[in-house]
């Protein structure tokens, strides 16, 4: 039997009724496959000794990397935002070591990919923001209340050399380190982030489910991270019409693939729906969408900040009260003709999706 103390996470409460484990299996397709399974204490008198043979039967499936224990407070719909806040407290935790996305991704069991969509969604701020805006805010601190040299406190703070630190610190607060250690002077402060979602009624989303099989779309793709993501793919359609790629393919879809395991990138492409037999211009590429059930959302409204509104309603309404959860794999951004800085000017969101 496995040392179960040694499998439980700081988070667990033992008054908890539920607990899901989670198994994360070979990659298929260069994406992480996992594989869960419920457990009701209730219904286990002997719950510990049961509980560690459920772990040990994971750990001898073949393939099996890693082992978790999930707990839920009833309600499996808002495990994702309690999986948030323990990132959070993963990255508070370890503000003082080389910390990737990948690492604080695989902490609460998620793609990095999605991860870093969904905190950045929910917070308006990248992941890596977060992580330096924390470490300046604590630097600052520790230059007026100590008397600490400003290149230890630069190596502390994970910075390579003591010129790249008061870049980073005066483009923050201001002013330099220098000017900070001197009596007086006006520090920024940045505390921890909580993420707090409050859930509503009376709010429309206008939603249809779809299913549809495989078909093939072309399109211009370039490689991104989610670090750089939100200015580069903006200048990436401006290149798009500035090249007059406009006028060879369509730029109808908007196609965005899950970063695969391994890459800290992600491919975005920018085409339309096409046949088997069609021609491939110079630069272009065909794709294979899988065969899905998708959640289709109409968004009215100026781009981009209807079609962002309408992400985060997203993942902050409509995923936490849905029957359906999201699939890893591509989604799909739809635009209509016209003039997409009308008021009523139409696009959707395509996201693949599946029954909890």
């Amino acid at each position: 039997m496995l040392p179960l103390r040694k499998h439980i996470p700081s988070w667990y409460s033992f008054t908890d009724y539920e607990f899901k484990i989670i198994s994360r299996l070979t990659t298929v397709n260069g994406y992480y496959q996992y594989s869960t399974r419920y457990i009701n204490v209730k219904k286990h008198i002997a719950f510990w000794s049961y509980l560690a043979r459920q772990i040990k039967a994971f750990y001898d499936r073949k393939n099996a990397r890693k082992i978790g224990i999930v707990c839920l407070w009833g309600d499996d719909r808002m495990d994702w935002i309690r999986s948030l806040n323990r990132a959070i407290g993963y990255i508070e935790e370890n503000l003082l070591t080389d910390l990737s996305c990948e690492d604080i991704a695989e902490h609460i069991y998620s793609s990095s990919f999605h991860f870093q969509r969904v905190f950045s969604l929910l917070t308006q701020m990248t992941v890596g923001e977060y992580i330096r805006s924390r470490r300046l805010s604590l630097a600052g601190q520790e230059l007026i209340m100590s008397k600490a040299k400003v290149i230890d406190i630069a190596l502390k703070y994970r910075y390579d050399t003591p010129e790249s630190f008061t870049k980073a610190f005066s483009r923050f607060h201001g002013i330099t380190p220098i000017q900070a250690k001197r009596e007086g002077s006006n520090l920024k402060s940045f505390n921890r982030l909580i993420i707090k979602i409050e859930l509503e009624g009376g709010s429309i989303m206008d939603y249809k489910i779809v299913k549809r099989e495989e078909y093939t779309v072309i399109a211009k793709t370039r490689y991104f991270t989610s670090e750089s993501s939100l200015q580069e793919i903006p200048k990436f359609w401006s290149e798009y019409f500035a090249d007059g790629l406009h006028e060879t393919v369509c730029p109808m879809l908007g196609i965005c693939e899950q970063q695969k395991t391994g890459t800290k990138e992600f491919r975005y492409g920018i085409g339309c729906e096409c046949g088997d037999d069609d021609q491939v211009p110079e630069g272009f590429e065909k794709l294979r969408i899988p065969a899905y059930t998708w959640a289709v959302f109409k968004c009215i409204g100026p781009m981009p900040r209807t079609i962002q509104n309408t992400w985060k309603r997203i993942y902050s309404e409509w995923l936490p009260q849905s029957e359906y959860e999201l699939i890893p794999d591509y989604d799909i951004e739809l635009y209509s003709d016209g003039d997409n800085q009308s008021e009523d000017y139409v696009s959707e969101i395509w996201i693949p999706v599946k029954k909890r």
